[in-house]
C-alpha cells in the first residue's frame, strides 16, 4: 500500500516496535 510513498520497512517496523514492551527495550538498550 505505502511501498511507493515510503520504504517497505517503515510501517512494519513501526508496528513491530509498538508491539515491544518497554522492559524489553531497556534490555536491548543495555549492552
Amino acid at each position: 500500500m505505502f511501498k511507493r510513498a515510503k520504504p517497505q520497512y517503515s510501517i512494519s517496523w513501526i508496528q513491530k516496535i509498538s508491539e515491544i514492551p518497554k522492559p524489553v527495550w531497556d534490555e536491548l538498550a543495555t549492552p
